[in-house]
């Protein structure tokens, strides 16, 4: 653990490392590059596995709309994966970036023709930066988006989801308002209670002198 204190104060990433704070050896990341690498090579000595991919029961579909295996993405190349939102990779957060910058207008457009076009522009921006959309294969690997029609629906799925999130979050915030009012007039309901039960107290004592700040000197012999 001190080492990896040290390691870090250097700026080296130390959960990079393939190790546990205990010393424990991890494997998981090198057991799926080799799985990985196996099927690339296997993919590339069998083309019938080249031209097809896996899917979760474990079954051969075709791939013409997707590109060969990819196994490391690029800083820009937006990448897809059921589950898994990958916020922290750089093309996502530029690719985040383009629907918040473009929903406002993509929501206020009033035709079906205008929303498709709002699409499409940021799929083109996307292009500009040489950026791919890739979709998670069950193999181990990336696989580029071909189809162009399917690259947009990801690209509106992306819009509708950041709707959602823009109505969550401000019904998060009304119902937060309306529980502040309910905890304000309680608050009032509790402070003019305790003041009813304070002057009731003073009345049962003092009766109306007490309650006027008057005394009665006679009873302490002053008169």
């Amino acid at each position: 653990m001190e080492i990896q204190y040290h390691l870090h104060g250097y700026g080296i990433p130390v959960d990079q490392i393939p190790i546990t704070d205990t010393g424990n050896v991890k494997t998981k990341n090198l057991h799926q590059w080799i799985r990985v690498r196996k099927y690339l090579e296997s993919s590339r000595n069998n083309p019938y596995h080249a031209g097809f991919s896996s899917d979760s029961e474990g079954s051969f579909k075709s791939s013409d709309s997707m590109s060969t295996n990819i196994d490391c993405p690029n800083m820009n190349d937006v990448i897809f994966r059921t589950k898994h939102a990958y916020l922290c990779h750089p093309g996502n957060a530029i690719f985040r970036g383009l629907i918040e910058s473009r929903f406002y207008e993509h929501n206020n457009a009033t035709t079906t023709d205008e929303k498709v076009a709002v699409t499409w522009s940021i799929v083109k921006d996307v292009d500009s930066r040489n950026g791919r959309f890739l979709v998670w294969d069950n193999n181990g690997c990336w696989k580029e988006l071909k189809d162009r029609s399917h690259i947009r629906t990801k690209v509106a799925g992306a819009m509708k989801d950041h709707k959602r999130r823009i109505k969550a979050r401000s019904n998060h915030q009304v119902n937060h308002s309306s529980t502040s009012v309910f905890q304000l007039q309680d608050n009032k309901n509790k402070k003019r209670k305790v003041e009813n039960n304070y002057q009731q107290k003073l009345g049962a004592d003092g009766g109306d002198d007490a309650r006027g700040g008057c005394f009665d000197l006679s009873s302490f012999g002053c008169l």
